[in-house]
């Protein structure tokens, strides 16, 4: 009995290993191409404001820096960071940040910067490991009972 649902357990976890696998693959592959076929630029921190609709969990205002810089044409955009904080803002006035954006839409720009660019697949990647170490696990464990038991 025990191996049979160790068997069923390690199909159930099977396809969410899959899933897993595919969203992280797909991604890695979201950054490679923002990092391959964006343009780069660098920004200045013009601001910092408050955002009074969002708030953090001790209920004070999150903080974002506004980032200006010129795209290769010359034409000046502002976006807001998409980083906040409620204690003191991630970024000071006056600090330089280089941001990504798409050729077509200077306006979607986001930092270039560790955080904003890999924590997500990499969250998603560490998810796929430990859904595919524990699918591998219940099948190793089933099929190592069924080896014992047939001796």
């Amino acid at each position: 009995m025990f191996k049979r649902s160790l068997k069923i357990a390690g199909w159930l976890f099977l396809p969410f290993s899959i899933l897993w696998i595919l969203a992280a693959a797909f991604f890695w592959y979201q950054s490679a191409s923002k990092q391959r076929e964006w343009e780069k630029a660098p920004a200045v921190v013009t601001s910092v404001e408050a955002d009074i609709v969002k708030k953090g969990s001790d209920g004070a205002a999150m903080k974002y820096a506004m980032l200006s810089f010129s795209t290769q044409g010359g034409q000046e955009y502002q976006v807001r960071s998409q980083l906040g904080n409620t204690g003191k803002a991630l970024w000071s006035i006056g600090e330089k940040v280089e941001v990504i954006f798409p050729k077509d839409a200077p306006e979607k720009a986001e930092e270039n910067i560790f955080v904003v660019q890999y924590i997500l697949p990499l969250g998603i990647s560490l998810t796929a490991l430990l859904f595919t170490l524990v699918t591998t696990l219940l099948f190793w464990v089933g099929n190592k009972k069924k080896a014992t038991t047939a001796k």
